[in-house]
């Protein structure tokens, strides 16, 4: 599997948490992508960006160039959250958006990243997941 493409680095990611015993590890594993988003600028923070179904205050902004690469920029009040979509980010952003929309996400399916995650935020981050595959999806042929 390439280490470069989505699924290569979900393993990655998956392999990181699952090799973390301890489950302050995996958080702080988790805290590390927040250095890695696109951070979504302050005038951005409104409720066109804002993620539905999360508890917390998150915003994400989707975008497809017009090259066919997805960005991702975010922004959240939660440090865990903005991990989190530091994360998601960390997959998909720069990737070309056909493969972003044909990606089927395994992060949820991760008892290490599912034991991190409230209800609420389980829902907060399937919000995100939906959104980045349906602004792919919309820009690129799908996927069969």
């Amino acid at each position: 599997m390439d280490a470069s493409s989505i699924p290569g680095r979900e393993e990655q990611v998956l392999a990181g948490l699952d090799a973390l015993e301890d489950w302050e590890l995996q958080f702080a594993y988790v805290l590390s992508f927040v250095g890695k988003a696109h951070e979504l600028p302050e005038e951005l923070r409104d409720d066109t960006h804002r993620v539905r179904g999360c508890v917390s205050r998150a915003w994400v902004e989707l975008a497809v160039d017009e090259g066919g690469t997805f960005a991702m920029r975010s922004a959240a009040e939660p440090l865990i959250v903005r991990g989190l979509l530091g994360l998601i980010g960390h997959l998909v952003d720069g990737q070309p958006a056909r493969d972003v929309a044909c990606w089927k996400p395994r992060l949820l399916e991760d008892d290490n990243v599912g034991g991190l995650l409230t209800a609420e935020r389980n829902t907060g981050v399937h919000a995100v997941l939906v959104a980045v595959h349906d602004c792919a999806k919309q820009a690129c042929v799908i996927c069969e």
